[in-house]
């Protein structure tokens, strides 16, 4: 797929909103399950 440097930059900027705006059903997640999980893999750490 083939980009213009605008399109790029419009792409690149509608990634970075999507991981700082706050949505109530819709995350973007940033580390592991194993980081974010506790021992039992269930409970949170």
């Amino acid at each position: 797929m083939q980009m213009s440097t605008a399109e790029k930059q419009a792409f690149v900027n509608a990634l970075d909103q999507a991981k700082r705006t706050v949505h109530p059903n819709l995350v973007i997640c940033t580390r592991r399950y194993q980081e974010v999980l506790g021992p039992d893999g269930n409970s949170p750490q």
